[in-house]
């Protein structure tokens, strides 16, 4: 698939001449062939470039080699632990500019063997703010980007279950003040006050530093981050997170019992945890609570505490503290060969099952215990089934599976959640004026594009995401404006027409019509966007919305009117294009607007430029 995209939309920066080196970074497993699939179409277009590959999972796969891998054949260097120093001298010495050491450096000797240069830890205090130029961030929705941030580096703990410690180099921790400019100067750049902190884990020092300086600051910013269980997460630390923006902390629960966390090493107290919980639900900041199951010497009853305890904090939550964005997920232990029990098994009464054939690459095996939950006994009991210990009694009432990003900006917005099945709204056939009054709805956030090509709406009770062009500004100052005002603003004005019922239709704008009864108006049809899928041969099709995700199977006749209806049509020009039968096309075209293929409404002949209709013409309505 990846081959096949490439293919199609090539990287336009391979036509530069003066391209030299290629960077790929390749944090997890799921990225593996899509990463490898564009070095070896980089190669074949230009072989004279060096292709380097890095990343939290190259350090971890090629730690492992001893000899030259056949991955070589489409990367001529992997480069291990961190990037920031190894890629600008990697580039000096593809250039000529220099030949110092490359940190972390890892190339074939030209013999079958490999070449290792020793990795350097990277001063975390001297590097600049992140850099996004060149990505789309103008594509994300309100209210703008979720950028990431670091306040620290690597992880000081040493949980028995985890390889992070092994990938990212020692703990070091950034300065608090550097950490708020980096935020503020990305917030006047790319006009986005939301940030995720991708800390393995922000210590005490870095929430305590981070959000004081926030504070002083009054800057204005929301943020989350990932941190663990301890006597210091108090109420006072709670209340400086609340005020200084912090609308989600995500916890490393794992267990609710002390003789699990022990075995894990986790090094938290299970005395600790209901305080800190009481104390930041206290103050309005949201939780996230991971849990596993199934560590080696863990019972049933043990793992059913954890679940049971992750509930009722999320119940908790909603009903006692008025936090309902609250979430948790549960999932089974998985050992990963680079972890303390992957390296020690006999330490955790473990035994390791040898990979299968051509999975050289898997980072987590197969594993016997000698007593407790079994592997499969972890899944039976994370896998959503029915019964109390299952998955499914842990997840009740939360939008578990959904993105981090997702219940964080729920929270910074305050605002009620949707339900988790959203119903659209009625498709109306609303009757437009040049003098009807439009604005946005109740609830409807929107925005400029970053670029200023369009406008961004984000629909909540239609769960839309809707993109219009940049005429449609006036409507972010959420006044009401007459329709003949905003129609002088586009040169043409069926394209206007369209993208106002799609507008209606999903229940982005309010109409305020100011027409007389009686008049005779056509009826105007226009698509909304769609993907086709799934074409059969009898003409059929699936359509999916990429504003709604709704998808609806139509016939051949359907697909036809929704193709006549992309740029917007009459009721008459359906018919005369259509050649379908009067009775037929009034059926068709009510199904398409029940299912928000199509949507209807009744303009004055003046917004479309046409002659006022006869009584005919409206036959098919």
């Amino acid at each position: 698939m990846y081959g096949w995209v490439l293919e199609r939309r090539p990287i336009p920066e391979l036509e530069d001449s003066d391209l030299a080196v290629v960077g790929i970074s390749v944090s997890a497993d799921t990225q593996l062939i899509a990463a490898l699939t564009t070095a070896r179409h980089v190669k074949r277009r230009r072989p004279d470039v060096h292709v380097v590959m890095g990343g939290n999972l190259t350090t971890r796969m090629v730690s492992r080699w001893k000899e030259e891998h056949p991955f070589f054949e489409y990367v001529d260097s992997f480069v291990s632990y961190e990037g920031e120093d190894a890629l600008p001298a990697l580039c000096d010495r593809v250039t000529g500019a220099d030949d110092r050491a490359v940190p972390g450096l890892l190339e074939r000797d030209g013999r079958g063997g490999l070449l290792r240069t020793p990795a350097a830890m990277v001063d975390v205090s001297d590097l600049p703010t992140p850099d996004f130029d060149g990505l789309p961030l103008d594509a994300y929705f309100t209210p703008g980007p979720v950028l990431p941030l670091q306040a620290s580096r690597s992880c000081a703990w040493d949980c028995a279950f985890c390889s992070i410690p092994f990938a990212s180099n020692k703990f070091r921790i950034r300065r608090a003040d550097q950490v708020v400019h980096d935020m503020t100067a990305l917030a006047a750049k790319h006009g986005s006050d939301t940030f995720m902190f991708v800390d393995e884990i922000m210590t005490l020092t870095s929430l305590r530093g981070v959000s004081r300086q926030l504070i002083d600051g009054g800057h204005g910013l929301f943020w989350y981050g990932e941190t663990r269980f301890s006597k210091g997460l108090d109420a006072e630390l709670a209340k400086a997170l609340r005020d200084s923006g912090c609308r989600r902390l995500d916890l490393g629960l794992e267990s609710y019992n002390q003789r699990v966390l022990d075995l894990m090493r986790k090094g938290t107290k299970v005395a600790d945890i209901e305080p800190s919980l009481q104390s930041l639900l206290g103050n309005k900041v949201p939780v996230h609570l991971f849990c596993m199951t199934g560590f080696p010497g863990e019972t049933e009853e043990e793992a059913l505490r954890t679940q049971e305890f992750a509930a009722e904090t999320l119940r908790r939550s909603t009903e006692e503290f008025g936090v309902p964005y609250s979430t948790a997920a549960n999932g089974p232990f998985i050992l990963d060969v680079l972890s303390p029990v992957g390296e020690r098994p006999d330490l955790f009464g473990v035994e390791l099952l040898p990979p299968g054939e051509g999975e050289d690459l898997a980072f987590d095996v197969d594993y016997t215990v000698a007593e407790g939950l079994t592997q499969e006994d972890a899944v039976r009991l994370t896998s959503g089934g029915p019964g109390a210990g299952a998955g499914s009694a842990f997840h009740q009432g939360t939008w578990i599976g959904d993105a981090e990003e997702w219940s964080f900006l729920w929270a910074m917005a305050e605002a009620e959640l949707p339900p988790r099945r959203v119903t659209a709204p009625a498709a109306p056939c609303s009757v437009v004026d040049s003098g009807s009054m439009v604005r946005l709805a109740d609830g409807v956030r929107a925005r400029a594009s970053v670029t200023g090509r369009g406008i961004l709406l984000h629909v909540p009770s239609g769960d839309a995401l809707l993109s219009v062009p940049q005429e449609w500004h006036p409507l972010l100052d959420g006044r009401s404006h007459a329709v003949a005002d905003l129609w002088e603003k586009f040169s043409s004005t069926g394209p206007a027409a369209t993208i106002l019922l799609r507008l209606v239709a999903h229940g982005a704008v309010t109409l305020d019509p100011a027409g007389a009864p009686g008049v005779h108006r056509p009826l105007w049809y226009a698509a909304h966007p769609h993907e086709v899928t799934d074409s059969r041969a009898d003409g059929s099709c699936l359509l999916t919305s990429p504003e709604t995700g709704n998808r609806v199977r139509v016939s051949a006749a359907g697909r036809l009117l929704w193709l006549l209806a992309a740029g917007g049509a009459t009721a008459t020009e359906l018919a005369a294009r259509s050649r379908l039968r009067e009775e037929q096309l009034h059926s068709l075209l009510q199904d398409l607007i029940r299912h928000h293929v199509i949507a209807v409404a009744a303009l004055e002949p003046e917004l479309l430029g046409l002659p006022r209709p006869t009584a005919v013409a409206q036959r098919v309505h």
